[in-house]
């Protein structure tokens, strides 16, 4: 019950303040609005970083910084999206930037179910239903005559989105980019979380005075009502208070429920402007908006969630979540490869050998991945340590994929994600603060003994070739 209040806390927050924002914006302009709201939350993360004395985490600072900078100019287009448009069409548009990771896992060779697909197909319907019902058109000037002088040239009467929908979009990808990039940042500190949020505040500040300046120069950077000053406190406090909320509903709950919940804030931005503003967007937009809000609420849902895999008996099936270590007997499996022979551990008994498990072939992460492996296929060959890529793809997949590629290993086919189970390769994985099921991109290299000598897991694609293979230089 905890979380559900701290997950609701964070929408109302969030949407109170993006409802405050489209208020104080129209006074104040944008970039002012988030260099003072950014610069008072700068200095409450420093304050916490100093006192919580979390390890210093480079890495994680470093990602912050461009993931805030990023942030940052989605956040000036948000604001001035809600300064020039209806804030009931533009905060359920910008909201939509969240479904961009699924669009990453997608390239990234993941393989969402039909839920996750219908809630995106649903965003981008609600995009361009939006879009379309507030198009804007050139006026059409008078059809010359066949008398008299000549009347002014007719134009062609071009519609086009208009300037607030654009803004909305572009702030949706910052968005997401935003959180691409506090995900990676997360995954570089490890426990030193909070240096990632302070280097979000690094680069959000630098990003926000240099537009200030550009299009204000220094005299401008003062906000001239001193009143003003009050809201914009107020929004700072609404939206580190919602970050604290969401951060503690996210460690107290099921994420599903959470990133639900957490998820309505532009349903409480729309419902206040639709209360306490003159705003009466049309029905086509009402419909759009609403569409793309629930279409994010059903990716939200659908990430945590197998979304239509189905579970089969399974004989190597271990404890969810296990992850084979150092010194492991390494689970016995007979798979086919790409041309239907049956493939062995037990062939390999003697030797070493290297396990590899990938999403799907002919993705952009497994591709140069399985590229890379081939490039220094020579280097472990000469250790005597064969290669094996093992996917849920079935032997045609497998067969393009090394014919497209010139892939000189073995490509075997999992295709209930047994063998997968059984190495910790299938499972729960949580990125950019959504959790989902699927292949764990590990490595294993088998000793002669059949154990586990040396394990990698949820490695990334690009490097990791060359990173397992001056590994092995030691000790193979």
């Amino acid at each position: 019950m905890t979380a559900i209040l701290l997950a609701l806390g964070s929408s109302v927050g969030y949407g109170v303040s993006h409802f405050l924002a489209s208020r104080v914006t129209k006074r104040v302009a944008p970039v002012l609005l988030v260099l003072y709201s950014q610069t008072l939350q700068g200095v409450v993360l420093l304050v916490v970083v100093l006192a919580v004395s979390q390890p210093f985490s480079g890495a994680g600072l470093a990602w912050g910084t461009a993931a805030g900078a990023v942030g940052a100019a989605g956040l000036v287009a948000y604001y001035q999206a809600l300064a020039v448009g209806q804030t009931a069409i533009v905060a359920p548009l910008a909201s939509s930037g969240a479904v961009l990771p699924l669009v990453v896992d997608l390239a990234g060779g993941e393989r969402p179910g039909p839920l996750a697909l219908a809630g995106l197909v649903m965003v981008l319907t609600g995009i361009a239903v939006t879009s379309l019902a507030s198009v804007e058109r050139d006026e059409e000037a008078p059809a010359p005559t066949w008398h008299g002088p000549p009347a002014t040239r007719r134009r062609v009467a071009m519609p086009r989105p208009p300037v607030p929908i654009l803004l909305a979009l572009v702030a949706a990808v910052l968005f997401g980019l935003f959180f691409l990039g506090v995900d990676r940042g997360g995954e570089a500190a490890g426990g030193s979380v909070l240096w990632v949020a302070l280097g979000v505040q690094f680069g959000a500040l630098p990003t926000t005075l240099a537009g200030a300046l550009g299009s204000r120069g220094r005299r401008g950077l003062g906000i001239g009502d001193r009143a003003l000053l009050l809201p914009v406190a107020v929004l700072t406090v609404l939206n580190l208070s919602a970050d604290a909320f969401l951060a503690y509903a996210v460690t107290q709950g099921d994420l599903a429920v959470v990133a639900v919940l957490a998820s309505l804030a532009p349903v409480v931005t729309a419902l206040l402007a639709h209360a306490l503003t003159a705003e009466r967007p049309s029905a086509p937009q009402n419909a759009g908006a609403a569409l793309a809000v629930l279409g994010t609420l059903v990716v939200s849902t659908a990430r945590r969630s197998p979304s239509g895999t189905v579970e089969r008996p399974n004989r190597l099936r271990r404890h969810p979540m296990t992850k084979l270590e150092e010194g492991a007997q390494a689970p016995e499996f007979t798979l086919p490869d790409q041309d239907g022979t049956p493939v062995s551990l037990e062939d390999f008994k003697g030797a070493k050998v290297l396990v590899y498990f990938y999403p799907a072939d002919d993705t952009p992460g497994c591709t140069k991945e399985a590229c890379q492996f081939n490039d220094n296929l020579a280097g472990f060959q000469a250790a005597g340590v064969p290669v094996i890529g093992i996917s849920r793809d079935d032997a045609q997949s497998h067969q393009r994929f090394r014919n497209k590629y010139g892939l000189q290993f073995p490509l075997l086919t999992d295709a209930d994600h047994q063998v997968m189970d059984a190495y910790g390769a299938w499972g729960e994985k949580t990125r950019y603060g959504q959790t989902s099921i699927g292949v764990l991109r590990s490595t294993f290299l088998v000793d002669e003994q059949g154990r586990i000598e040396r394990a990698w897991h949820n490695v990334k694609a690009d490097g990791h070739a060359t990173q397992v293979l001056q590994a092995l230089g030691p000790k193979v």
